[in-house]
């Protein structure tokens, strides 16, 4: 803070999606904070969420042990990536085609990287394993 003014705001916008399946209907949240710079950060649940196309920064929620096969696949707005310890594997083709993606940070607990997990991701210059 400075002279008791925060030094940068986050709004937060969610939206609901509800996803039938024959047994079941699930609820699952889509949280997406805007950033004063006009970037978003894209809070990511893990499992059949889809990630937005547009995103640009993501945020794996600590729940999140395993990034599925082409969960970001062609997400080609992607910069970075902040993971957490818990990751533990990164699935064939999870990053694939992220043309933007710089960095990935705190990927400290993951054993597992799936093929191609990183295809294409010629911008790639940053990730702390």
């Amino acid at each position: 803070m400075a002279n008791g003014q925060p030094l940068w705001r986050l709004a937060a916008k969610s939206a609901e999606i509800y996803l039938s399946t024959p047994s079941e209907v699930l609820l699952k949240k889509i949280i997406i904070i805007m950033a004063d710079g006009g970037d978003n950060i894209f809070i990511y649940m893990g499992g059949e969420q889809v990630v937005p196309l547009n995103v640009s920064h993501v945020i794996i929620d600590r729940s999140v042990k395993i990034i599925p096969a082409r969960a970001f696949y062609n997400r080609r707005e992607l910069v970075s990536v902040k993971m957490h310890k818990g990751i533990e594997r990164i699935e064939d083709r999870a990053f694939c085609s992220c043309t933007s993606l710089r960095e990935i940070k705190k990927s400290i607990g993951v054993r597992e990287i799936g093929g191609n997990a990183f295809h294409c991701c010629v911008s790639l210059i940053c990730g702390i394993w």
